[in-house]
């Protein structure tokens, strides 16, 4: 058996079945769930008739409006969210968000991220708005952390705890699923410590010891995406996270990611945002 599947279950009263890998190939330990956060605009106020574009974001967005109604739209839905509502919407999910034109909206919004040893956890739901005042309080408290900056180490630890807090109540109305195989998880691993370098399916094919195409066969079943989604999505999680904390120029967090040239990194990031780099970089100080 190369692998095992992990799946989170809840129950009301904020018990947390424990996660047990079911063969001794995987690992007698428990895992670890890491929450990783960023690109942040809290209480941001938008313009009536504020449109984002059609885009795909890699990470899960969890967003709460103060004042003003908004709406989203996805594959043949819309939501409209209002104050004391929160909206989950989970990574890969082709969508646009719009503000009423009657009046501003003011909004708090995060982008959240979790991985068990090292591999992500997925949301499988569509965008779901509900209304959950644990919820909001939750959402609100990790932005409000989050403004305060990344310097203290207790500002840290609170966003652990919390980050990983948020999916009891997550789980309570989404799936939660983290997919192990240990060839894909060479694959991952690889990616993430070379994501400047030049990188396809090809070479990581061969991290994980299989054919091109066996190896995307087991990378799809196992993750639910394609090896090069996976590629493209580690990459742009990259540029946001370095857009949203450094100050490196953005010539170089394109390399770092890498993007050969500034054009093409400029391109792919307005194309899976909304936004070019230099925009979505201003936005977390408006």
């Amino acid at each position: 058996m190369d692998g095992y599947r992990i799946k989170l279950y809840f129950c009301p009263v904020m018990k947390v079945a424990p996660l047990r890998p079911p063969t001794q190939q995987a690992s007698s330990t428990l895992p670890g769930i890491h929450f990783h956060c960023g690109g942040f605009q809290h209480q941001a106020p938008r313009t009536s008739g504020w449109d984002t574009g059609w885009r795909v974001l890699p990470y899960t967005l969890l967003e709460t409006p103060e004042a003003g109604r908004w709406h989203l739209d996805t594959a043949g839905a819309r939501i409209t969210i209002s104050p004391g509502q929160v909206l989950i919407l989970p990574a890969g999910i082709r969508h646009r968000l719009l503000a009423e034109c009657s009046q501003p909206m003011v909004s708090t919004w995060f982008y959240a991220h979790w991985e068990i040893d090292g591999v992500p956890l997925r949301v499988e739901q569509e965008a779901l708005c509900m209304v959950d005042t644990a919820m909001v309080e939750a959402v609100l408290g990790i932005a409000q952390a989050m403004q305060r900056g990344w310097g203290e180490l207790s500002t840290r630890i609170y966003l652990q705890k919390e980050g990983i807090a948020l999916l009891e109540p997550i789980g309570r109305h989404c799936a939660l699923e983290c997919v192990v195989d240990e060839r894909v998880a060479r694959a991952m691993t690889y990616v993430k410590e070379h994501l400047a370098d030049p990188l396809d399916r090809a070479i990581l094919a061969l991290v994980a010891g299989l054919s091109e195409t066996r190896f995307h066969d087991v990378f799809v079943s196992a993750t639910g995406e394609a090896p090069i989604q996976y590629l493209h999505r580690m990459r742009l999680q990259r540029a946001m996270a370095l857009l949203s904390h450094t100050e490196e120029p953005i010539s170089r967090i394109a390399e770092q990611c890498g993007f050969t040239t500034l054009y093409y990194f400029s391109r792919f990031f307005h194309k899976h945002t909304g936004c070019a780099p230099s925009v979505f970089r201003n936005r977390k100080s408006q």
